[in-house]
């Protein structure tokens, strides 16, 4: 090269760089575009398989579905050969059918075809399976009727008792299955086929050589053997095979669900490659064309250059030696040559002075300067250097080399690149810095650079080489910048472009005046551009417009979202959802536009499914909540019995073994209405179908409420403390649901309780600190705190699954439906909380949940004082320090003195020794301690306590209570307080006891007064609407027991009669009652002005919240759930029963008709007339029935007397609305009669009754068939036999009653 000149030297070498870069640009693209070619090549093809796949799937499973349909048809279940070979001939004669033929075969294999024939198919590999219940689609087969392939759907079809009595044989040309399918082609050469799970072809194109049915995959003619496995094992998939003369190919395969068949479809890869020969050849003339065009561009502008920087060169080369007296260059060009002309004579003229500033000018900019020698030693150490990488400079001079501060895994890194440039091993030590040098004298390059502390930073390093005048190399300058923060933006720029070029949405920039200048290429790709080779001009003024709609309320809010509708350039709409920002650059002002759309067309259509699932799923549950409504009424009517029935015969003379069995009768009704409570709970919150009843309640009388219903749990465990704990200064009220509040904190006690054998429970409300409560919103914090038993973090990670317990031993121990935790969270989460709980096995569990509530009336001062200003003191003699603290807060908040005390024996003592100025003004005394023995210790307290003048306060637990309560009066504490004590509980308590005297006295007179005054006649009059015997006889006993009057009516006919013939003052009304329903009677009752003040309740088994707010706005006053308990029915009876002052039409007096209908509810027989029922009646276990009345044979036998009387013409009633259409009543007289016969234990009549409503469901609304008939025949033949026995056995029958 020396012996060429400059202008080829650099020509040759602008080619060789130019010729490299372009090349490698070129290749680059060429690949990056045939590998984005392939892919999305390859993608489509795959996609094209698996689609056809999935329509191959889908059109048997169409076919299936149809032969399934077909099996269950009365036609193919029970009917004839000749019926089924009808039937069969009318599918296969159906337009479009795909059938060849249908056939019947029975369990042998024998097998009626619709085209007549009759083959056998017992020994088909098909037919065991598919007798045995599985439905079976084969392989295409040859060998039935000669000629083509068959493919076969096998259905099993199950007779009367549900047994499989043969199949439902359905053949299917094996061309119309494929014909359509394996069309899918990407080349022009490529074959589709099928094969099965056992790697053999079943279906391939003619003329496709070795691919032919029943050919392995992995037979030595098909290049399939190396990915036959992954064809059987993968669902779908991709594979790239070798061989062949086309240079390999593609192989594209998917599954067909339901079947045994996999799709698969061999592309040559030359027709894939294909596109990509004319992408490389323009490349490769493209470079051409660019190199033939530099060169001759060099030529004609270097010429004249060359020269003059020739003359240049010979005044720098003067220059570089040291000499500064050669003559200037003289040039007048005026061009850029001419001014270096200018700026080298000025250079040489400022040299001398240049080079007395340089060390100022190195040692005060950021840049490192150090200078190596020709060994690359280090003879110059910059200030900034120093600063740079931590050395001094007295370190490092002549000692350390470059080596010392590039980072080493750099140096190995260039060692192995120059290894392979040269052919020959590089070492990783200044070799490399003498080849870097070799191949450019002065270079720049980046390099890591390692600190004196080891810390590494990039750099970016310019090395220029150094020569004396004899031009041999004598060192090097290197200059170094750090550029860790330009690296850090670099890379940050870098993955913005990279994500922005990844994005799937279209991302595009505006400037100001709203012109497109960037888009990306998913945005090009979504408007239906060319990928490449289109400019952002090139998009039409409408997309642009479209992109900039909503542009001025962008520039007013900094952000516009919206969605619109955008076309592609071939003009089809489809919706996006954009959003507009408005952007302002900080350095120049500027303001540009960006958008970003994304494509909503699967969106849409995904929210217009769910649109229409969740209509679906509200017809659902509209179906489900009456589903849930007809089976708590169904449910809970016998349960109201049951427990009215116990709760009847524990107010009779029993002995204690039957009064235990029945208070175990009535706990285990009460444990199974709790249960189906949770579930139909559950049921509500699963659906969302709970809603908030919220309105003001009183905090302190919610916890008061929830004791008292917990007071019957606490008892009967030793060493056990109930504690509630509430602050005194809560609201008066506060708004919210209370009943799911009390729901809520009911189930975490319970469970506590349940699972705390020793030790205590303890409720807690709790006020954040600092937060007052009179600020408009209260946040109040539950808790409830156990020391029981406890759990494991795996137990606590399953706490809230649904039906659920920690393990199998405490369902085992324990009890429950594991649903009472799960309702607490959903109902907390609906009020606004988040339960949450932390547990320690064997230490104890805490649950805590917080609430917001509106602030109805801010807390009132003074609520709890006892006494006012009066002094007076209070012993509290308990032992447990949580109760003991929490009594000695309440009495200290009301005003008085608490002096906790730990013993009987020491309260004892005390009061003995005591002073009259010293005595206390109460005792509050824990009958559960451990030194409180028996009676004597009471009673020596009780002694004690007289003779001192002091009240005394048993605190006990329920049980403990109805002990106390059978001493004599004067041996009773004065007062009882029922565990769990709470605040309310223990102020009402102690006020009672202060305020007794005064009150005594005032209560004396009112009491004369109010007997002077009491009238003589019941409480009042009650209507009791009732159609069930059972209930209805529970109803008027309990009513009875309160002294009101009741008169029975059975249908909501019966109560409007009544209504005109005698005054009432409330009205009981059963919902679900025959004739006409009560909500029906409640609305026809409310449209007569004279009964707007008459109250009704409603009595129902139905404890849907929805249901209960319907018959509210019917105009009822309250609603009862059954089963009813006595106190329930009570309570709301006092609340809205005014005897005697409800307006309403004069009353008559009651008829003979009135006092037949109540009395009609439950008459005693004479003990004398009851001994028929010792010899039996035939058909019925009398001992069973009369068991279940509690042993009553009264009652027993009043209840058959009633069943004489009213089913004595119920086969006339019942044919007459058969023969009237009326199908929903026949049914309900078949179930109300199955539920009276499984009362009597008639087993005989329950079964016809079972098997008459049974008939009823399945035959709906349309006409009876024979079945029908028959059972209605054999019901009604049943309980003619059973009242004609009856009538045989029991006394004084009288026929014509």
């Amino acid at each position: 090269m020396g012996t060429f000149s400059l202008r080829t030297k650099v020509l040759v070498l602008i080619l060789f760089v130019t010729t490299g870069v372009l090349s490698v640009v070129g290749y680059g693209n060429y690949a990056a575009a045939k590998r984005a070619i392939m892919e999305a090549l390859v993608d489509k093809a795959g996609t094209k398989v698996q689609n056809a796949a999935g329509s191959l799937a889908s059109w048997i499973e169409a076919r299936r579905a149809e032969v399934e349909v077909m099996s269950r048809t009365d036609q193919v279940r029970f009917g004839s050969s000749a019926e089924r070979l009808a039937y069969f001939r009318g599918e296969i004669g159906r337009s479009a059918s795909p059938f060849r033929t249908i056939g019947f075969a029975d369990r042998t294999g024998r097998a009626e075809l619709s085209d007549g024939s009759v083959i056998e198919i017992g020994d088909e590999p098909s037919f065991p399976a598919a007798i045995r219940g599985k439905a079976i689609v084969t392989d295409p087969f040859v060998g039935r009727y000669g000629g083509g392939s068959i493919v076969v759907i096998q259905i099993p079809v199950y007779g009367r008792d549900n047994a499989i009595i043969g199949l439902v044989d359905a053949a299917i040309p094996a061309e119309r299955v494929f014909r359509e399918q394996l069309n899918v082609r990407v080349g022009r050469t490529d074959r589709a086929f099928v094969y099965n799970d056992g790697a053999a072809v079943i279906e391939a194109p003619p003329a496709a050589g070795a691919l032919r049915p029943s050919s392995p995959l992995s037979s030595p003619e098909l290049p399939f053997a190396p990915v036959a496995r992954d064809m059987l094992r993968n669902p779908y998939g991709t594979a790239r095979l070798s061989g062949g003369s086309a240079g390999g190919s593609m192989l594209f395969y998917a599954a067909v669900e339901g079947t045994s068949w996999h799709l698969a479809l061999n592309v040559p890869l030359r027709e894939i490659e294909a596109p990509l020969a004319a992408i490389k050849w323009r490349s490769i003339l493209s470079i051409a064309a660019a190199e033939a065009i530099l060169t001759i561009l060099f030529f004609l502008f270097s010429y004249r250059a060359i020269g003059r920087i020739k003359r240049i060169l010979a005044v720098t080369e003067a220059a570089a030696a040291g000499r500064f007296d050669v003559n200037d260059v003289r040039d007048a060009g005026g061009d850029e040559l001419s001014q270096l002309s200018k700026s080298v004579n000025q250079m040489k003229q400022r040299l001398n002075g240049m080079f007395s500033q340089m060390d100022a000018m190195i040692n005060q900019n950021q840049f490192a300067f150090i200078v190596l020698d020709s060994q690359y030693r280090v003879t110059y150490f910059s200030k900034a250097a120093e600063r740079m990488l931590g050395y001094a400079a007295e370190e490092v001079l002549y000692k350390a080399t470059g080596l010392a501060f590039v980072a080493p895994e750099d140096i190995v890194r260039e060692a192995e690149r120059l290894s392979g440039r040269y052919g020959r091993p590089v070492p990783p030590d200044i070799t490399v810095f003498e080849l870097l040098r070799k191949d450019q004298f002065a270079y720049e390059r980046e390099w890591n650079y390692v600190r004196k502390d080891g810390t590494r930073f990039p750099v970016a390093h310019s090395s220029n080489g150094m020569r004396d005048r004899e031009g041999r190399f004598v060192g090097v300058v290197g200059i170094a910048r750090d550029i860790t923060g330009q690296k850090q933006a670099e890379n940050a720029r870098n993955r913005q472009l990279k994500v922005m070029g990844a994005a799937k949405d279209l991302i595009a920039t505006f400037d100001e005046a709203g012109k497109l200048l960037y888009m990306n290429e998913a945005g090009r790709a979504m408007l239906g551009m060319r990928p490449y080779g289109m400019s952002v001009d090139e998009v039409p003024k409408r997309t642009v417009q479209e992109l900039l709609d909503g542009i001025e309320d962008a520039r007013e809010a900094g952000y516009r979202e919206k969605e619109a509708l955008l076309r592609t350039l071939q003009g089809v709409f489809f919706p996006v959802s954009k959003i507009l920002v408005v952007h302002r650059d900080d350095d120049t002002g500027e303001t540009f536009y960006s958008c970003i759309a994304r494509d909503i067309t699967e969106a849409k259509r995904v929210q217009s499914e769910l649109e229409q699932a969740k209509r679906d799923a509200e017809s659902a549950n509209v179906a489900k909540s009456q589903f849930l409504a007809q089976i708590s009424h169904e449910i809970r009517t016998p349960l109201a019995g049951i427990i009215g029935l116990t709760g009847l015969m524990q107010k009779t003379g029993l002995t204690p073994l039957q009064r235990d069995y029945l208070r175990k009768t009535r706990d285990s009704s009460q444990a199974l209405l709790a249960i189906i409570n949770d579930i139909l709970d559950f049921s509500k919150v699963e659906a969302g179908r709970i809603e908030l009843n919220e309105k003001p309640f009183d905090p302190y009388e919610l916890v008061q409420k929830l004791a008292e219903t917990l007071s019957v749990f606490v008892g009967g465990k030793e060493r056990f403390q109930f504690v509630a704990e509430t602050p005194p200064g809560l609201p008066e009220r506060v708004v919210g649901d209370w009943l799911r509040i009390e729901q809520a904190l009911l189930n975490l006690c319970v469970n506590a309780i349940k699972f705390t054998e020793r030790g205590y429970v303890r409720l807690r409300l709790a006020l954040p600190e600092g937060m007052a409560a009179d600020e408009g919103r209260v946040r109040i914090a539950f808790s409830v705190e156990d020391t029981g038993i406890g759990m494991t973090e795996e137990q606590l990670g399953r706490l809230f699954e649904p039906f659920v317990q920690a393990d199998a031993e405490t369902n085992r121990k324990y009890g429950g439906t594991g649903l009472g935790l799960v309702i607490v969270k959903r109902l907390v989460e609906l009020m606004g909380g988040d339960v949450r709980v932390r547990s320690e096995l064997g230490r104890g569990s805490a649950f805590s949940f917080a609430l917001d509530l509106a602030v109805a009336e801010p807390p009132r001062a003074g609520r709890f004082d006892i006494r006012g200003d009066a002094e007076g003191s209070v012993w509290v003699v308990e032992d447990h320090p949580l109760m003991s603290g929490l009594l000695c807060a309440v009495i200290e908040d009301g005003g008085l003195t608490p002096i906790p005390l730990g013993s009987w024996k020491t309260a004892r003592e005390r009061l003995a020794r005591s002073g009259i100025g010293v005595r206390p003004s109460a005792l509050l005394l824990d009958f559960e301690m451990p030194d409180m023995y028996a009676e004597e210790t009471w009673h020596a307290m009780r002694e004690a306590a007289q003779e001192a003048g002091v009240p005394t306060v048993a605190l006990t637990t329920a049980f403990g209570r109805e002990e106390l309560l059978k001493l004599p009066q004067e041996q009773r504490p004065d007062d009882i307080l029922v565990k769990p004590v709470t605040r309310v509980g223990a102020h009402r308590a102690l006020q009672t006891l202060f305020d007794r005297p005064a009150r005594d006295a005032e209560a004396g007179a009112r009491e004369a007064a109010a007997a002077a005054e009491a009238p003589e006649s019941p409480a009042g009059t009650i209507l009791l609407a009732e159609d069930n015997d059972v209930n209805r006889i529970v109803a008027v006993e309990q009513l009875r027991a309160g002294a009101y009057r009741v008169d029975v009516a059975r249908s909501g006919t019966e109560v409007l009669r009544m209504l005109t013939e005698k005054r009432y003052d409330l009205i009981l009304m059963d919902i679900h009652m025959p004739d006409m329903d009560g909500d029906e009677a409640a609305r026809i009752i409310r449209l007569d002005s004279k009964y707007d003040r008459m109250p009704i309740i409603a009595l129902t088994a139905n404890i849907m919240r929805e249901d209960h707010d319907r018959y509210m706005q019917l105009g009822m006053n309250d609603v009862l759930t059954k089963p009813i308990d006595p106190a329930e029915l009570t309570a709301a009876i006092g609340k809205w029963l005014r005897p005697g002052k409800e307006p309403g039409n004069e009353a008559a007096k009651a008829g003979p008709k009135e006092r037949e209908a109540a009395n009609a509810a439950y008459v005693p027989s004479p003990a004398a007339v009851d001994a028929w029922l010792d010899r039996g009646v035939p058909g019925m276990r009398l001992g069973e029935a009369l068991r279940r009345v509690g042993g009553k044979r009264a009652i027993l036998t009043h209840m058959l007397t009633l069943f004489v009387r009213e089913y004595r013409g119920f086969g006339e009633r019942l044919a007459a609305a058969l023969a009237a259409g009326d199908y929903a009543g026949a049914r309900r007289m078949a179930h109300t009669l199955k539920g009276v016969a499984g009362n009597l234990s008639a087993d005989g009549l329950f079964e016809a009754a079972l098997r008459l409503e049974t008939r009823l469901k399945e035959a709906g609304d349309g006409t009876p068939d024979g079945a029908l008939a028959e059972a209605a025949a054999e019901a009604d033949e049943t309980l003619r036999g059973l009242l004609s026995e009856l009538a045989g056995v029991m006394p004084d029958f009288d026929s014509e009653s």
